[in-house]
């Protein structure tokens, strides 16, 4: 009797164990989600950072271009200047010929800002819209990671609950019992399986007559070949 109810101890330990380890499946599950959803607000984030850095880099082309025409434009009234006060042929047509060769970069450099502006322009639209897409489905994951932060502290709560209450269970466990289960949990899932249809349940190794013999009288075995515990569900009233 008292080594049934030792065994019947065992099993209700792994039973629970299962739920912890169910719980910590869930919880693992939870975290992995939460990391996907961060990673694709960063993604949405570096999205619209790199689509305003687009826009701030057509901006100050713009500046550049512009710039360049002023001081173009600038050249330009003081060469017309030098060309009024020319004071003889010579100078003039240098002038005149300095003119014109200013003229054609000026007309260069203007269709450089018009193309810089419709750059800048075409950034600012992308800009406008990669950021609001990106707002709007960062709202939608911020949703999502709350609702999941909100799953996750009750079913950590739950698991720390676990934990606390499986002292009680791991106490009525026979200590050598205990020492294998452990040893035997930290390499395999499931340490405690039952015998069905003359195999091992975990790793489906046959049974001599005698050890099956052995189980139906209530005993708990190791299996030969894979070391996990062995027992008869009938034999302990489980089915």
């Amino acid at each position: 009797m008292i080594k049934e109810q030792a065994f019947r101890a065992l099993i209700s330990l792994v039973e629970f164990d299962q739920s912890i380890q169910t719980l910590e499946n869930q919880i693992q599950v939870l975290r992995d989600s939460i990391l996907d959803l961060r990673n694709q607000e960063q993604a949405l984030t570096k999205d619209m950072e790199q689509a305003k850095q687009r826009l701030l880099e057509c901006r100050k082309l713009v500046d550049e271009k512009e710039l360049r025409m002023k001081e173009l434009d600038t050249h330009d009234r003081v060469i017309r200047e030098r060309i009024d006060r020319a004071h003889n042929n010579k100078e003039y047509m240098a002038l005149q010929a300095e003119h014109n060769q200013l003229k054609l970069e000026q007309q260069h450099v203007e269709q450089e800002v018009v193309d810089a502006w419709n750059k800048r322009d075409g950034a600012h639209v992308a800009y406008d819209v990669i950021r609001q897409q990106s707002q709007e489905r960062i709202a939608v994951l911020h949703t999502h990671i709350a609702q999941k932060d909100e799953q996750l502290t009750q079913l950590t709560a739950q698991h720390d609950q676990l934990i606390a209450n499986r002292v009680v269970k791991v106490s009525v466990v026979p200590e050598e019992w205990l020492e294998k289960y452990n040893a035997l949990g930290s390499r395999i899932k499931d340490p405690v399986v039952p015998v069905e249809g003359g195999v091992c349940g975990g790793c489906f190794n046959s049974l001599t007559n005698q050890e099956l013999m052995r189980l139906q009288r209530g005993a708990l075995l190791q299996c030969q070949s894979c070391f996990r515990f062995l027992y008869a569900p009938a034999a302990m009233g489980m089915q």
